[in-house]
């Protein structure tokens, strides 16, 4: 585990951030800062999360979580003294909280979370003691080359034209071939189009027929048992 995998979560934040049009659940691009974002709802599984009236948090609207499909659950966490909080269990799923491997003292490390009505993916500034139980999410850092990588499941998603009147050409690699879905969404997440792919293993390139598409921007996203992708394009 990298020294300060803190960082990990920083990176996220800031690509989640910088694409905001697409994960920020307004549309709005450059949204916040990595301490007031508003990626809860992005990164939040569909299931299982208390009901919230704060618009864009993920208690809100359950059915349009998950952009990015980080697919955070709501968890709850395990006190130091070994309690469990917040989580469906206890007929509440109020929280989904993470560690890192960032440490704050001898006694509390780094930790990130948000609640069912929250909007930020936040920091708790004095840290957790190390007793207490939260997730772990593992990431794993992928070589830069000249090449593209295939990754364990669909990796380097590539969409031209990104302003289309008809056919859109989708390219991206899979380690093996496998079944796919691939969703055409309005801005809002409305599912508009769902059709099915075989992939073969290695680089994939297929042309997706959007004439019939009312003119605006949408999104396009592909997914697997494992991993999903997701792009935007603008139906001309």
């Amino acid at each position: 585990m990298p020294k300060r995998s803190w960082n990990d979560f920083l990176i996220l934040a800031n690509y989640l951030i910088e694409n905001g049009d697409l994960y920020s659940f307004d549309g709005i691009k450059n949204s916040g800062t990595t301490a007031t974002n508003q990626l809860a709802k992005a990164l939040s599984s569909s299931t299982g999360w208390s009901t919230s009236t704060v618009a864009g948090s993920p208690g809100n609207n359950p059915n349009k979580n998950n952009t990015t499909g980080f697919d955070a659950v709501p968890g709850g966490k395990r006190n130091s003294d070994g309690a469990m909080v917040f989580g469906p269990e206890l007929t509440s799923g109020n929280l989904s909280s993470f560690w890192t491997s960032s440490e704050i003292s001898q006694t509390h490390g780094n930790g990130r979370w948000y609640f069912h009505n929250s909007l930020t993916f936040s920091s708790r500034g004095a840290g957790e003691d190390k007793k207490v139980g939260m997730s772990i999410r593992c990431v794993r850092d992928v070589p830069s080359t000249n090449t593209e990588t295939i990754a364990s499941d669909l990796d380097v998603l590539h969409i031209y034209p990104t302003s289309v009147r008809s056919d859109l050409t989708i390219r991206f690699s899979s380690s093996e071939k496998r079944n796919i879905d691939i969703e055409i969404l309005s801005i809002q997440g409305k599912a508009v189009s769902t059709s099915n792919f075989i992939t073969q293993e290695g680089i994939n390139i297929f042309s997706l027929d959007v004439s019939h598409l009312i003119n605006g921007v949408y999104l396009i996203r592909l997914g697997s048992q494992q991993t999903i992708r997701t792009a935007k394009f603008a139906k001309l």
